[in-house]
């Protein structure tokens, strides 16, 4: 999966330009509410991220030169990723920034990609709002595992969408089961009983759609 159809377009983005100084980029900073915005040369190429917190002590409590150039200031120079990158390339990446930056293969400005779009790309993993409930099964760590657990829920049910978890793991791991939101309780206990019978240990059921409810509350 590429990030290119996930990340917030430029033109919706907030952006600073490398000719402002350090008290134009505060102001435009408070403006917008933004603890964090990108720096883009007249070429629109990114230069690196101006943050508020940087602002403030350069200003109020090292009194400093306020008509100095924002590039004084910039972080995040090697935070930009190519719009055709791989999601999971950018995945733990983005746990040290407020967002990633986007650009083309020119080093263009595209976008950014923020922590909010990888929830979305998870819940859309997740099939959150369009499945009934959630199984976790413990089973056996082997080659053909997850082949043996999909072909014997298929015999009974749609799979909405699977997960594995506890990679790093040698003999047992944890999967995560959505259901089709049709599922009903009885057609969930025959899944369990079948899944019981060919001896994969049920962990926890969720009821994704009472979690969704409450969500929404």
């Amino acid at each position: 999966m590429q990030i290119k159809s996930h990340y917030l377009h430029k033109r919706d983005v907030k952006t600073l330009d490398e000719t402002m100084n350090i008290k134009e980029a505060l102001d435009f900073i408070q403006q917008t509410g933004f603890r964090c915005v990108p720096v883009l040369s007249a070429e629109e190429e990114f230069l690196g991220n101006i943050y508020k917190t940087h602002l403030y002590e350069y200003l109020y409590r090292d009194n400093l030169d306020p008509a100095a150039p924002i590039t004084t200031l910039l972080s995040d120079k090697d935070k930009a990723v190519d719009e055709k990158a791989s999601f999971f390339s950018v995945f733990f990446t983005i746990r040290q920034v407020p967002y990633l930056t986007v650009i083309d293969e020119d080093k263009k400005f595209k976008g950014i990609l923020t922590h909010g779009k990888i929830l979305d790309i998870l819940e859309n993993a997740w099939a959150v709002g369009h499945s009934s409930y959630a199984l976790t099964l413990s089973m056996e760590e082997y080659k053909g595992s997850l082949q043996d657990i999909a072909a014997t829920l298929s015999k009974v049910t749609d799979i909405r969408s699977f997960i594995t978890l506890d990679s790093d793991r040698t003999f047992m791991r944890r999967c995560v089961v959505t259901l089709p939101n049709e599922t009903t309780e009885d057609e969930l206990e025959k899944i369990v009983r079948h899944l019981e019978n060919n001896h994969f240990r049920i962990i926890h059921i969720e009821n994704e759609k009472s979690m969704a409810g409450e969500g929404k509350q």
